[in-house]
């Protein structure tokens, strides 16, 4: 998936939405267009992979994830936290 695309991301809040209301906030941070990188995370050095999914201040997924891995990942977190 190209997460750079609003429509995708349009799709993925519609719906972690409607799965979490206002629980979960998805954000899409672009670094080549001057982003600022999510403080805690941590710099991987240049062998970084893009995308990433980052919850909670963790990266749970480095490269390419579609919307089901998406959805696992958040599900799986918040089985943790409860």
């Amino acid at each position: 998936m190209d997460w750079s695309h609003p429509e995708i991301l349009k799709l993925a809040d519609e719906r972690l939405q409607s799965r979490y209301g206002a629980k979960v906030q998805l954000d899409y941070i672009d670094l080549a267009q001057g982003g600022q990188a999510i403080s805690g995370v941590g710099d991987l050095g240049e062998e970084a992979t893009y995308p990433r999914l980052v919850i909670n201040g963790r990266v749970k997924i480095a490269g390419d994830f579609d919307l089901r891995m998406l959805l696992d990942a958040v599900e799986a977190e918040a089985e943790i936290a409860s």
